[in-house]
């Protein structure tokens, strides 16, 4: 059981249903809904601190997705790219069952699928985890990307996540003269309520189903769940900490 409990908030256990983010959910399924009724792209940014959950809540909602002829899934951690062709190539890679295209034609490649001639059914969804990266590997690739998601005819759906708050006005100034402006989702750090919630619900998942006391946390006392939740939001409101502190403390436990 003490196992269990500290795979709960190891740092690659599945978040599960994010819990204390329900306004950000409604907007990205909304947006995400929008594009795929109308078969339109568009581009939405997600931007705030380490640890507030951006990458889990948007995997969330694209993993919800039904993949099939109408609707094409890509994901990409742009961290672990070299250079902007190593991107290029696992989107062409995710998006085109593997097929070849030939070294040199990718972004014409990308262009014709994202920007179709003739009248096209399929929407690409394509979440770019870590996107400031791409600044520092060619920033003219970024500019693109943006521009291809925002363009009338466009078939691409981009969300880019990143920390930086400001990433689209300072870094593409461009799309500002063009007057295309991708969607703004900004996550705030979590609040201690949000941490506390979301701790006591991870444990109280330990207790089995015919439990008589269904409002019992098993481990940690409510009180020290409140100090851990009150001392991290008042640092930094990463989630990811909290959870540090909640596994060393089962670890001390047991």
């Amino acid at each position: 059981v003490y196992t269990a409990a500290r795979q709960l908030f190891a740092r690659s256990s599945d978040p599960g249903k994010l819990i204390g983010r329900e306004e950000e959910r409604n907007e990205l399924a909304s947006f995400m809904k929008k594009c795929i009724d109308t078969t339109s792209g568009g581009c939405t940014y997600v931007s705030g601190p380490p640890g507030t959950g951006k990458s889990a809540l948007v995997h969330e909602i694209t993993s919800e997705l039904p993949e099939n002829k109408t609707v094409r899934k890509a994901y990409v951690n742009c961290m672990s790219a070299k250079t902007s062709k190593d991107i290029y190539s696992e989107l062409l890679q995710s998006l085109t069952n593997g097929c070849t295209v030939r070294e040199g034609n990718e972004m014409k490649m990308l262009q014709s699928m994202f920007i179709p001639r003739k009248s096209c059914s399929t929407l690409f969804v394509v979440t770019l985890d870590e996107i400031d990266h791409i600044l520092t590997l060619d920033l003219e690739f970024m500019y693109k990307l943006f521009e291809w998601s925002l363009e009338k005819s466009s078939r691409l759906v981009l969300i880019g996540i990143a920390n930086a708050l400001d990433l689209t006005d300072r870094f593409l100034p461009r799309l500002k003269a063009r007057n295309l402006r991708p969607h703004l989702l900004p996550f705030l750090p979590y609040s201690a309520t949000q941490i506390k919630s979301v701790i006591s619900m991870r444990l109280k998942s330990l207790l089995p189903a015919d439990c008589t006391a269904p409002d019992y946390v098993p481990f940690l006392h409510p009180a020290a769940i409140d100090l851990c939740a009150r001392k991290v939001s008042s640092q930094t409101g990463d989630l990811r900490k909290a959870f540090d502190i909640c596994r060393r403390a089962i670890e001390l436990i047991e």
